[in-house]
């Protein structure tokens, strides 16, 4: 973020330097200078960053939020998923939400049925990772043994007023 008043923001030499608090805003400013200074490669595989801590108040959101908006500054790719009932990382990203709305919570807790549409065939989301990555995907021990669960799928053509009749149809509250 850019200092309002331009170059008033590079002006850490005239400060008086005498007392703690100039010495600490003098050094805060050098350090911000020479973070600024620096790119930082973007990573050449996907990160997986989670955020928890079962208190409350401790500032999971705020550290996924900033650090989301970081990494997308500098153009990196970015999802969050919020799971949070309440939902305030969505509030803070500018993802709409209301109480009456299902959330990912409530598909967890709650048993709530989630809808995912995707345009590959199942069969071939490991292949499309592989070719992507240039390794097998790996797997949380969580979704061992998911191919053998039952499979729900239809494959539907590439029309948005047949997808969204499909979804009103399997959906309906």
């Amino acid at each position: 973020m850019k200092h309002p008043e331009g170059s008033l923001a590079n002006t850490t030499s005239d400060f008086d330097e005498s007392t703690p608090l100039a010495r600490e805003v003098a050094e805060n400013t050098r350090r911000r200078r020479a973070i600024a200074a620096v790119t930082l490669p973007l990573p050449l595989e996907s990160r997986i960053f989670t955020v928890a801590n079962q208190k409350g108040g401790v500032g999971k959101t705020t550290t996924t939020v900033n650090l989301a908006a970081a990494l997308a500054s500098e153009g990196a790719r970015v999802l969050v998923i919020d799971l949070d009932p309440q939902g305030n990382a969505s509030t803070a990203l500018g993802v709409e939400h209301r109480a009456d709305t299902p959330s990912v919570y409530d598909v967890i807790i709650n048993d709530v049925p989630m809808v995912v549409l995707e345009t590959a065939l199942p069969a071939k989301f490991a292949a499309t990772i592989e070719e992507a990555l240039g390794r097998q995907p790996l797997r949380p021990a969580a979704l061992d043994g998911i191919e053998a669960l039952p499979k729900r799928f239809s494959v539907m053509p590439v029309d948005v007023a047949q997808v969204k009749a499909f979804v009103a149809r399997h959906c309906a509250a």
